[in-house]
């Protein structure tokens, strides 16, 4: 893999290829002459780490290929990672700048090439050299469950080639997340838990050429039955016959039968039909040309899972193909003669058919075809209320129709439901980006977004019904950009602002000397040194220590006045910075107490 500045300089990251060979090819900076057939090394990460440690190269090579990382081997002979990377850091610094001194790059090649590859040292010392052919899949089918009061239970399904996994554990969503045990077998009991207490997971496994991706996380609650299985994934729903839809969806782990769910509109009421102890379901003796919307709870003798998505097919529909139906079409009044359409993309999809009626059982007519996930239908009527379904075209082929999306001309009360405040990046590393924003009134779940550009397509990453999400599928040193929707079971709300954030961005500093500068009897003030960069800082508060934090502010200042407490009490307090695309660490913790 090369990055290449100018054509007389190169950068060479890895070529990496362990099992089965007897060599490992190592990370070097070199500079190139104008004749191809000449190359001058000038760092050889492998030769360097071997200087510092005092060892041969080889050494250093045989280490590697036995499933050591760079880290590791320096922690063996007594040197710590942190000591290594500074030493790394030091001497590409001096390459690159003897390079810059002997005229082989300007001034603005070198800080770029600097910036880049000091970047790369902690992701190289860090990290296993891996073969493609041991790459291995994140967890699957994570549940917790919690049958007394001082432990919590988790089970995952098997992941190919993995020998052991690694089980984290965070006291909130956001962490910090702690390796608590590596364990042999694909289950885990963390016992000597507080009662009461709701813990976060998450599992990775390993062998030895290195560890997967992190599995989803799941939280479960220590004393409480409502522990989580997970959600059934993978539901679809099949049009069989003009009377017959045929169900399927994927295992969960622990799960003993499924329960299902079935309704005539997808806000409607769902009454459960039956239940499965397989993985599948034919609903029959269903009217004509009608649309069913199902989803599935997993279930066992102790706890339930939380909803599947719902998926829907209609009888007696006249598609052609196996294309998918778009998903979640929405409509929202635009004004008095505008209605704007959007939906989710359909994979081999070419374009949409949109289709329109004045009522919900009414005549469809097709009224468009379009190439993107979202239309305006403009020049109506005022006052007027339109229905809308949307079917994928792929050639002469078309899907099943999506459900029906209605909305009014001039009607603001499909504008009335807030949109999320105050999105924020709340932590983002190599491993994810975590994002947080304010509660609104009336929502039931909330639909988050991402982008790889502010203005590129943005596609739906999930549902979730907490303020806070956290997306573990990102690559480090790309730019993520995300936006929030309020869903109330009917309809959403606008979209929230946009953030962005770059997976193991560094982050900010993180606000020193916080301390309580005045205490009354109903309020406490707060004062903390500015932060470099920070464009404002969220005040976090909580009744105990180890509480539950709260955030109750955000500031552009580097103070606050917290009013309207009680008296005679003690409060906790801890602060973050952000920039708007990152986050600091959390301040240490003060607190005070009212008079």
């Amino acid at each position: 893999m090369f990055r290449k500045f100018t054509k007389t300089f190169i950068i060479t990251l890895a070529s990496i290829s362990l099992v089965g060979t007897s060599f490992v090819s190592s990370p070097i900076v070199a500079k190139a002459s104008s004749s191809s057939q000449e190359q001058q090394t000038v760092f050889n990460i492998f030769s360097e780490t071997a200087d510092i440690l005092g060892v041969d190269e080889q050494t250093i090579v045989n280490k590697i290929a036995s499933g050591s990382t760079l880290g590791e081997i320096a922690e063996s002979y007594n040197f710590s990672e942190t000591t290594l990377l500074e030493e790394l850091e030091d001497r590409i610094v001096d390459s690159i700048n003897d390079a810059l001194a002997d005229g082989t790059m300007t001034q603005t090649q070198a800080s770029n090439l600097k910036s880049y590859y000091i970047g790369m040292l902690k992701l190289l010392v860090e990290n296993k050299y891996i073969s493609s052919s041991n790459l291995m899949s994140a967890p699957g089918s994570l549940s917790a469950t919690s049958k007394n009061t001082t432990s919590i239970t988790l089970s995952w399904g098997p992941v190919s080639k993995a020998t052991s996994y690694y089980v984290y554990r965070a006291p909130s969503l956001t962490g910090p997340y702690t390796k608590i045990t590596t364990s042999a077998t694909t289950s885990y009991t963390n016992t000597g838990l507080k009662n009461g207490t709701t813990y976060y997971y998450k599992v990775k496994a390993v062998n030895s050429s290195g560890t997967s991706p992190f599995s989803s996380v799941i939280k479960a609650t220590v004393g409480s039955k409502s522990s989580s299985l997970s959600a059934p994934g993978g539901l679809t729903a099949k049009v069989d016959s003009d009377t017959q839809i045929s169900l399927k969806w994927s295992s969960v782990t622990n799960a003993s039968y499924y329960y299902v769910y079935r309704a005539t509109s997808s806000s409607g009421t769902y009454n459960k039909i039956a239940t499965s102890i397989v993985t599948n379901y034919t609903d029959k003796n269903l009217n004509e040309d009608t649309t069913y919307y199902y989803k599935i709870k997993a279930a066992n003798s102790s706890i339930e899972s939380d909803y599947s998505a719902v998926k829907y097919a209609s009888t007696g529909d006249d598609s052609d193909s196996d294309l998918d139906a778009p998903d979640d079409l929405t409509a929202d009044s635009d004004g008095d003669d505008e209605i704007t359409l959007e939906w989710e993309e359909v994979d081999d999809a070419d374009s949409y058919n949109i289709y329109r009626a004045t009522s919900s059982s009414g005549t469809y007519t097709l009224i468009d075809n379009v190439d993107d996930t979202y239309y305006t239908d403009d020049n109506l009527s005022e006052d007027k209320t339109y229905y809308y379904k949307v079917k994928s075209v792929d050639g002469s082929a078309t899907s099943a129709y999506s459900s029906v999306a209605h909305a009014t001309t001039g009607d603001d009360s499909d504008n009335d439901f807030d949109a999320p405040d105050d999105l924020d990046i709340i932590e983002s590393d190599e491993d994810g980006i975590a994002l947080e924003w304010d509660d609104v009134n009336d929502a039931e779940s909330y639909y988050v977004y991402r982008a790889t550009s502010k203005s590129g397509t943005y596609t739906k990453l999930d549902e979730v019904t907490d303020t806070s999400y956290y997306d573990f599928d990102v690559t480090e040193g790309k730019t993520y950009y995300y936006k929030v929707k309020a869903y109330d079971g009917k309809k959403t709300s606008s979209f929230s602002s946009i953030v962005y954030a770059t997976a193991g961005d560094d982050d900010l500093d993180e606000p020193d000397n916080l301390d309580v500068t005045n205490e009354t009897d109903d309020e406490i003030t707060l004062e903390w040194d500015e932060v470099d960069d920070a464009d404002y800082y969220y005040v976090y508060r909580a009744t105990s220590k180890s509480g539950t934090y709260s955030k109750v502010a955000k500031v552009t200042d580097n103070e606050y006045t917290d009013d309207d407490l009680k008296s005679d009490k003690t409060y906790y307090y801890k602060v973050k910075a952000f920039d708007g695309s990152k986050s600091s660490d959390y301040s240490e913790i003060v607190s005070g107490t009212t008079d």
